[in-house]
């Protein structure tokens, strides 16, 4: 079980029962991703996401977001809904190849953030790359941010003790 920095810290004593779990956590091994993912993930990657932009994978809609300190202008963003929009309903919901194609799509990009409920082992390969470095991001600067994992072992280990990760949980209020 990898152990994260962060808000998700919970100290013993507020459990009334632990069982030690011997099996290994479950892994999310993508499947191949096609031509079309993988086009659809370079135009979002290429269109709509900046140098120093801040990324979100949601679990629910599997689209990832972007935070930008600018409005997202209204042309990039019509022009993202027409590409999408085609396969928006097939491809777009759960973890999955589309977030995966634009995550293997942003290892040219600088300076990247990862602010998110989740996230996968593309973020990974992104921090290799020194794609993401947290310097950007409004809240929590320096460290790359979500809820839970969705992954295989070399996520787990990557985030296991790594001050560069924290759990967040709860809500951001200004």
């Amino acid at each position: 079980m990898p152990r994260t920095f962060g808000d998700g810290v919970i100290h013993k004593s507020h459990f009334d029962a632990m069982v030690d779990g011997l099996d290994n956590l479950p892994e999310h091994c993508p499947k191949p991703r096609s031509e079309v993912e993988n086009e659809i993930g370079r135009l979002i990657a290429e269109e709509l996401v900046d140098n120093g932009a801040t990324l979100q994978m949601g679990m629910c809609s599997g689209l990832v977001s972007v935070q930008k300190r600018s409005a997202l202008s209204p042309r990039l963003f019509s022009k993202a809904t027409e590409m999408i929009s085609g396969v928006f309903i097939k491809c777009f919901y759960g973890i999955g190849n589309i977030p995966d194609a634009v995550l293997a799509s942003l290892k040219g990009h600088k300076d990247l953030g990862v602010h998110s409920e989740m996230f996968s082992d593309g973020v990974v390969d992104l921090v290799e790359a020194g794609c993401v470095t947290n310097t950007h991001k409004f809240y929590h600067p320096g460290k790359i941010t979500g809820s839970f994992l969705v992954g295989t072992r070399r996520l787990f280990d990557f985030v296991d003790n790594n001050p560069f990760v924290g759990a967040c949980i709860g809500v951001i209020d200004r």
